[in-house]
């Protein structure tokens, strides 16, 4: 009898489609709302229904696709990067594949948001994984020191845990990555209740509201509440590869459209 639920394939597909229809709002759409003079408008619903129009249709497409759709990708792909680092046999590489195309990725990041190939104010996404990731590897090796040298070393190792967990939080702010220091702390907030499907949906979604600040996040762990834990298609690369791709081609769209 087949497991019900959804795979880790599926739930990368989620991120993704949430992912690019976040960044077409964010570049496109973006762009449009800017040659209308009416980006006071996406500031709430109450100013977006002030309008009329074609021009209150865009801003409400907008605002769908940022506020509410776009918030669903981050917390799928936290959840996948936890459940990648348990089940990674080789977490070198993976870390290695996550700082090369944080590389990659920076200069069709920039292109994208700041029509610039250096912008040294905001960093890609990839980076935030990255940092989350070496936490949970630095978390991992203290879990098994502890181990091998008893309780009498448990107090060391909380107090290296918390260590990990400034210093990753730090990197996201100083860098100034994606989502940032609570984008990283999200990370470690999931990690933390790894293997507890139920507190880690609740921990997840009061999370997205406290630490990422945004009311939709929550709907991401409607999908994530379906994983039933296998990993699906073989899609390693899919999100490493259509990441700096997308935000290339969307870039090339905006330069398109002004020349149009």
């Amino acid at each position: 009898m087949k497991q019900k639920g959804i795979t880790g394939s599926t739930l990368k597909i989620i991120a993704v489609v949430t992912m690019i229809i976040d960044h077409i709002g964010a570049s496109v759409l973006w762009m449009l709302l800017k040659e209308r003079r009416i980006l006071y408008a996406v500031s709430g619903l109450d100013t977006i229904f002030s309008l009329t129009g074609s021009d209150r249709t865009l801003a409400l497409l907008w605002w769908g696709m940022r506020i509410v759709v776009g918030r669903i990708a981050f917390p799928v792909f936290c959840f996948l990067l936890v459940e990648g680092f348990l089940h990674t046999k080789n977490a070198a590489k993976y870390t290695g594949r996550l700082f090369l195309f944080a590389l990659i990725s920076e200069i069709p990041f920039d292109l994208m948001l700041f029509e610039n190939v250096y912008a040294p104010d905001y960093q890609n996404v990839f980076f935030t994984l990255l940092a989350g990731f070496l936490c949970m590897q630095g978390m991992s090796l203290v879990d098994r020191k502890s181990v091998e040298n008893g309780r009498f070393h448990s107090f060391f190792s909380v107090f290296l845990k918390i260590l990990i967990v400034v210093l990753g939080m730090s990197a996201g702010y100083f860098l100034k990555t994606d989502y940032g220091a609570s984008g990283v702390a999200f990370i470690l907030l999931l990690y933390f209740f790894r293997g507890q499907k139920k507190r880690q949906i609740a921990a997840g979604c009061v999370g997205s509201i406290l630490l990422l600040e945004e009311w939709a996040a929550p709907l991401a762990f409607l999908f994530i509440a379906f994983y039933k834990g296998k990993r699906g298609l073989k899609l390693k690369y899919l999100f490493y590869v259509i990441y700096p791709l997308h935000l290339f081609l969307l870039y090339l769209i905006c330069v398109f459209l002004k020349t149009a």
